[in-house]
């Protein structure tokens, strides 16, 4: 497994939400993770959770490119690596590992998504063995539209537009392809707890918003209710009634 994202600015709350994730992104295994982007603080996060720095991501004049994000860490892959592509906020549990192993049993290709889990309170988290448990009662589940986790095996998204990362849009248009092109998509949500630290929303305006939009072939596609698979609470994978 590789784990990787890009990262805002480590400055403020930003920064302990950042620190929190990839706490728990460094737990996973088999896990050599890869921060791409050069905002600040990037490097030193690296730095601190062993995971690979490059300062060099793809970008254009709003940020940093899906395509080239997606086709540098692939580049990365060892034979029979899967990809975990991730918000930088987002706290993966270590069902991700199972999920994975699961998905393998069924499918050679496969993509693993689902609906991510939103906590509210201090940003002071006990990540400590069982912390996806003791997060559980105080969270809820967030909209189906939202996809915060790409969990997949290399090579299933071909041409993928130049939609810039954390705007509108490109979660869902990658769900969407994977699912039109016959990719086996699967819903984890009953079993990935994949939390995220709430926080003040970026309005959805803006010319990066608007380039990520006209990429979209409409609106409404590629929700995590729309994947035909579904791993369920326990263990087995079945197609969505």
């Amino acid at each position: 497994m590789i784990i990787f994202s890009t990262c805002k600015p480590f400055t403020g709350s930003v920064a302990i939400r950042q620190y929190n994730a990839l706490q728990t992104w460094a737990g996973l295994e088999p896990n050599p993770g890869i921060l791409f982007g050069d905002d600040q603080g990037t490097e030193q996060a690296a730095y601190d959770f062993a995971f690979e720095y490059v300062p060099d991501a793809e970008r254009n004049e709003h940020g940093i490119l899906v395509p080239g994000l997606i086709e540098a860490a692939e580049q990365r892959a060892q034979p029979g690596q899967v990809l975990v592509m991730v918000d930088a906020d987002i706290l993966m549990p270590p069902s991700v590992e199972h999920a994975i192993f699961v998905a393998r049993t069924q499918f050679e290709r496969f993509l693993i998504i689902g609906h991510r889990r939103e906590i509210d309170g201090p940003l002071s988290l006990d990540l400590s063995k069982g912390w996806d448990m003791r997060l559980l009662s105080r969270s809820r589940t967030f909209s189906p539209d939202a996809i915060d986790y790409f969990i997949f095996t290399p090579g299933i998204w071909p041409n993928v537009p130049p939609f810039v990362v954390g705007r509108y849009g490109y979660d869902n248009w990658l769900v969407w392809d994977a699912i039109r092109r016959g990719i086996p998509t699967i819903d984890a949500t009953a079993t990935i707890y994949a939390y995220h630290q709430k926080h003040q929303r970026q309005p959805r305006s803006g010319k990066d918003w608007e380039t990520n939009l006209s990429f979209m072939p409409r609106r409404g596609i590629g929700w995590v209710t729309h994947a035909p698979w579904i791993l369920n609470a326990n263990g087995t994978i079945t197609r969505r009634r």
